[in-house]
Protein backbone atom coordinates (compact mmCIF):
# COMPACT_ATOMS: atom_id res chain seq x y z
CA UNK A 1 0.00 0.00 0.00
CA UNK A 2 1.62 3.40 -1.22
CA UNK A 3 1.81 6.49 0.78
CA UNK A 4 0.55 9.80 -0.89
CA UNK A 5 2.04 12.53 -0.72
CA UNK A 6 2.75 16.49 -2.10
CA UNK A 7 4.90 14.72 -5.12
CA UNK A 8 3.49 11.47 -5.80
CA UNK A 9 2.79 7.71 -4.16
CA UNK A 10 5.69 6.49 -1.89
CA UNK A 11 6.42 2.86 -1.53
CA UNK A 12 8.97 0.16 -0.48
CA UNK A 13 10.91 0.47 -3.70
CA UNK A 14 10.52 3.74 -5.24
CA UNK A 15 8.56 7.14 -5.71
CA UNK A 16 6.01 7.53 -8.25
CA UNK A 17 5.56 11.24 -8.84
CA UNK A 18 3.09 13.27 -10.61
CA UNK A 19 5.21 12.93 -13.57
CA UNK A 20 4.56 9.25 -14.18
CA UNK A 21 8.18 8.67 -13.58
CA UNK A 22 9.32 6.02 -10.71
CA UNK A 23 12.64 6.99 -9.12
CA UNK A 24 14.32 4.93 -7.18
CA UNK A 25 15.63 5.83 -3.75
CA UNK A 26 19.01 5.42 -4.49
CA UNK A 27 19.09 7.70 -7.45
CA UNK A 28 21.62 9.57 -7.68
CA UNK A 29 22.45 12.49 -10.75
CA UNK A 30 25.67 10.88 -11.15
CA UNK A 31 23.78 8.05 -13.14
CA UNK A 32 23.54 10.12 -15.67
CA UNK A 33 27.17 11.57 -15.88
CA UNK A 34 26.51 15.70 -14.87
CA UNK A 35 29.19 17.83 -16.36
CA UNK A 36 28.89 20.39 -12.60
CA UNK A 37 27.55 19.69 -9.54
CA UNK A 38 27.32 21.74 -6.77
CA UNK A 39 25.42 20.74 -3.89
CA UNK A 40 25.01 23.49 -0.48
CA UNK A 41 23.20 20.97 1.78
CA UNK A 42 27.08 18.61 1.62
CA UNK A 43 28.89 20.53 3.81
CA UNK A 44 32.49 18.72 2.90
CA UNK A 45 32.05 19.90 -0.32
CA UNK A 46 32.48 24.02 1.39
CA UNK A 47 35.96 25.20 2.17
CA UNK A 48 37.50 28.76 2.94
CA UNK A 49 40.28 28.80 0.68
CA UNK A 50 40.87 28.30 -2.69
CA UNK A 51 43.25 25.35 -2.00
CA UNK A 52 43.61 23.35 0.95
CA UNK A 53 42.03 24.67 3.78
CA UNK A 54 39.03 24.05 6.29
CA UNK A 55 35.62 23.29 6.12
CA UNK A 56 33.40 26.21 6.37
CA UNK A 57 31.44 26.97 9.42
CA UNK A 58 28.05 28.09 9.73
CA UNK A 59 28.18 31.83 8.47
CA UNK A 60 31.57 31.67 7.13
CA UNK A 61 32.90 32.92 4.33
CA UNK A 62 33.55 30.69 1.27
CA UNK A 63 36.45 30.54 -0.69
CA UNK A 64 35.91 26.91 -2.52
CA UNK A 65 32.98 25.40 -3.46
CA UNK A 66 33.64 21.66 -4.58
CA UNK A 67 32.08 19.97 -7.71
CA UNK A 68 30.40 16.86 -6.99
CA UNK A 69 30.38 15.72 -10.69
CA UNK A 70 33.75 14.08 -10.56
CA UNK A 71 34.96 16.98 -13.58
CA UNK A 72 36.84 19.09 -11.13
CA UNK A 73 34.70 22.06 -12.07
CA UNK A 74 35.39 23.26 -8.31
CA UNK A 75 33.68 27.01 -7.94
CA UNK A 76 36.38 29.23 -6.21
CA UNK A 77 37.09 33.15 -4.93
CA UNK A 78 40.10 34.19 -3.49
CA UNK A 79 38.89 37.96 -2.56
CA UNK A 80 37.37 38.20 1.04
CA UNK A 81 34.56 40.78 0.46
CA UNK A 82 33.51 39.24 -2.93
CA UNK A 83 32.56 35.17 -1.15
CA UNK A 84 29.49 34.14 -0.17
CA UNK A 85 28.88 33.18 2.51
CA UNK A 86 27.39 29.81 4.30
CA UNK A 87 23.77 29.59 5.60
CA UNK A 88 22.68 26.59 7.95
CA UNK A 89 19.10 25.42 7.50
CA UNK A 90 17.21 27.69 5.40
CA UNK A 91 15.01 25.42 3.25
CA UNK A 92 13.71 22.35 3.85
CA UNK A 93 16.24 22.12 7.30
CA UNK A 94 19.28 21.98 4.44
CA UNK A 95 22.25 24.90 3.99
CA UNK A 96 22.41 27.30 1.30
CA UNK A 97 24.87 29.53 -0.12
CA UNK A 98 24.04 33.03 0.20
CA UNK A 99 25.13 35.94 -2.23
CA UNK A 100 25.22 39.62 -1.32
CA UNK A 101 23.81 41.24 -4.53
CA UNK A 102 26.72 43.57 -4.19
CA UNK A 103 29.69 41.66 -5.63
CA UNK A 104 29.80 38.08 -4.53
CA UNK A 105 30.56 35.61 -7.22
CA UNK A 106 32.72 32.40 -7.41
CA UNK A 107 34.13 31.16 -10.97
CA UNK A 108 35.26 27.83 -12.28
CA UNK A 109 38.71 27.65 -13.47
CA UNK A 110 37.67 24.73 -15.99
CA UNK A 111 35.84 25.94 -19.49
CA UNK A 112 32.86 24.64 -21.22
CA UNK A 113 33.29 25.57 -25.10
CA UNK A 114 30.61 24.75 -27.80
CA UNK A 115 27.84 23.52 -25.62
CA UNK A 116 25.32 23.32 -28.79
CA UNK A 117 23.24 21.10 -26.57
CA UNK A 118 22.69 21.26 -22.47
CA UNK A 119 20.39 20.31 -19.97
CA UNK A 120 20.48 23.03 -16.49
CA UNK A 121 19.02 22.37 -13.38
CA UNK A 122 18.84 25.47 -10.88
CA UNK A 123 17.00 25.90 -7.25
CA UNK A 124 17.62 29.07 -6.14
CA UNK A 125 16.24 32.03 -4.46
CA UNK A 126 16.30 36.03 -5.33
CA UNK A 127 15.79 38.56 -2.96
CA UNK A 128 14.97 41.83 -5.22
CA UNK A 129 13.60 42.12 -8.82
CA UNK A 130 16.71 44.09 -10.04
CA UNK A 131 18.47 42.17 -12.90
CA UNK A 132 20.62 39.48 -11.41
CA UNK A 133 22.79 36.43 -13.17
CA UNK A 134 22.33 33.19 -11.03
CA UNK A 135 24.57 31.40 -13.35
CA UNK A 136 26.67 31.78 -16.45
CA UNK A 137 29.22 30.17 -18.88
CA UNK A 138 30.46 32.64 -21.41
CA UNK A 139 33.45 35.59 -21.70
CA UNK A 140 31.12 37.92 -23.01
CA UNK A 141 27.40 38.90 -23.15
CA UNK A 142 27.45 37.90 -26.79
CA UNK A 143 28.27 34.22 -26.22
CA UNK A 144 27.15 33.88 -22.49
CA UNK A 145 24.91 30.71 -21.54
CA UNK A 146 22.97 30.47 -18.38
CA UNK A 147 20.33 31.71 -16.13
CA UNK A 148 19.26 35.50 -14.58
CA UNK A 149 16.44 37.47 -13.63
CA UNK A 150 15.72 40.18 -16.37
CA UNK A 151 13.17 43.22 -15.92
CA UNK A 152 11.32 41.10 -13.15
CA UNK A 153 10.89 37.90 -16.00
CA UNK A 154 13.01 34.48 -15.74
CA UNK A 155 15.90 34.15 -18.53
CA UNK A 156 17.59 31.63 -19.79
CA UNK A 157 20.38 33.22 -21.90
CA UNK A 158 22.34 31.17 -24.61
CA UNK A 159 24.46 32.56 -27.17
CA UNK A 160 23.95 36.07 -26.05
CA UNK A 161 20.22 35.42 -26.61
CA UNK A 162 17.68 36.03 -24.05
CA UNK A 163 15.14 33.68 -23.94
CA UNK A 164 12.30 35.26 -21.40
CA UNK A 165 9.20 33.26 -20.08
CA UNK A 166 5.82 35.12 -19.72
CA UNK A 167 5.85 34.88 -15.92
CA UNK A 168 6.70 36.67 -12.95
CA UNK A 169 10.03 35.75 -11.08
CA UNK A 170 8.87 35.97 -7.06
CA UNK A 171 11.06 37.46 -4.45
CA UNK A 172 12.06 35.47 -1.49
CA UNK A 173 10.48 31.85 -3.20
CA UNK A 174 12.70 28.93 -4.13
CA UNK A 175 12.30 27.91 -7.29
CA UNK A 176 13.17 24.84 -9.38
CA UNK A 177 14.73 25.61 -12.75
CA UNK A 178 15.28 22.86 -15.53
CA UNK A 179 16.20 24.25 -18.78
CA UNK A 180 17.40 22.30 -22.00
CA UNK A 181 18.58 22.89 -25.67
CA UNK A 182 17.92 20.15 -28.22
CA UNK A 183 17.09 20.17 -32.09
CA UNK A 184 17.37 24.32 -32.20
CA UNK A 185 15.17 24.88 -29.59
CA UNK A 186 15.33 26.15 -25.99
CA UNK A 187 12.61 25.19 -23.19
CA UNK A 188 12.17 26.04 -19.80
CA UNK A 189 10.50 24.13 -16.72
CA UNK A 190 9.95 26.08 -13.76
CA UNK A 191 8.74 23.89 -10.69
CA UNK A 192 7.89 20.39 -12.96
CA UNK A 193 5.74 23.30 -15.26
CA UNK A 194 6.41 24.24 -18.61
CA UNK A 195 7.35 28.00 -19.28
CA UNK A 196 6.67 29.87 -22.78
CA UNK A 197 9.91 31.13 -23.78
CA UNK A 198 10.33 34.18 -26.32
CA UNK A 199 12.04 32.98 -29.49
CA UNK A 200 12.56 29.68 -28.56
CA UNK A 201 13.86 28.79 -31.67
CA UNK A 202 16.22 30.99 -32.35
CA UNK A 203 19.83 29.87 -32.94
CA UNK A 204 22.53 32.18 -32.05
CA UNK A 205 25.95 30.64 -31.99
CA UNK A 206 27.19 28.28 -29.18
CA UNK A 207 28.56 29.63 -25.86
CA UNK A 208 32.09 29.37 -24.52
CA UNK A 209 34.27 29.90 -21.41
CA UNK A 210 33.99 29.51 -17.50
CA UNK A 211 31.76 29.31 -15.53
CA UNK A 212 30.69 31.47 -13.20
CA UNK A 213 27.52 31.58 -10.72
CA UNK A 214 26.38 34.14 -8.42
CA UNK A 215 26.72 36.93 -11.42
CA UNK A 216 26.22 37.16 -15.17
CA UNK A 217 29.98 37.84 -16.58
CA UNK A 218 30.36 40.17 -13.46
CA UNK A 219 28.23 43.03 -14.04
CA UNK A 220 24.88 41.72 -11.89
CA UNK A 221 24.68 40.41 -8.73
CA UNK A 222 22.40 37.74 -7.37
CA UNK A 223 20.92 39.13 -4.09
CA UNK A 224 19.78 35.48 -2.85
CA UNK A 225 20.25 32.07 -2.13
CA UNK A 226 22.04 28.84 -4.55
CA UNK A 227 21.07 25.58 -3.20
CA UNK A 228 21.64 23.69 -5.69
CA UNK A 229 23.56 23.11 -9.52
CA UNK A 230 23.04 20.45 -12.16
CA UNK A 231 24.63 20.74 -15.30
CA UNK A 232 24.89 18.42 -18.28
CA UNK A 233 26.96 18.66 -21.15
CA UNK A 234 23.44 16.77 -23.38
CA UNK A 235 20.43 17.06 -23.75
CA UNK A 236 18.16 14.65 -21.24
CA UNK A 237 15.48 12.61 -22.61
CA UNK A 238 11.91 13.99 -20.83
CA UNK A 239 12.20 10.72 -18.72
CA UNK A 240 15.75 11.69 -17.23
CA UNK A 241 14.86 15.34 -17.15
CA UNK A 242 12.08 14.34 -14.84
CA UNK A 243 13.70 12.38 -12.77
CA UNK A 244 16.20 14.82 -11.70
CA UNK A 245 13.26 17.41 -10.97
CA UNK A 246 11.80 14.58 -8.94
CA UNK A 247 14.85 14.25 -6.92
CA UNK A 248 15.54 18.24 -6.60
CA UNK A 249 11.94 18.59 -5.30
CA UNK A 250 12.00 15.84 -3.08
CA UNK A 251 15.05 16.75 -1.79
CA UNK A 252 14.37 21.00 -1.64
CA UNK A 253 10.83 20.87 -0.89
CA UNK A 254 10.28 23.22 -3.62
CA UNK A 255 6.08 22.58 -4.45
Amino acid sequence: MGILSGTGILDGTGILFQSGILVPPSFSPLDLSPALWLDASDATTLYDATTGGSLVAADGTIARWEDKSGNGRHMGQSTGVQQPLRKTLIQNGKDVVRFDGANDFMQSLLADNDLTTFTIFSVHLKNTSKTQGILYTGNASSNGLGFLEFSGNRSVLFGGVAFLDDGTFPNSSFELWAARRTGGTTSLNVNGASQALSNPTSTPSPPSGTTIIGTDNNSTHLDGDIAEILMFSTALSDTDRAAVESYLNSKWAIY
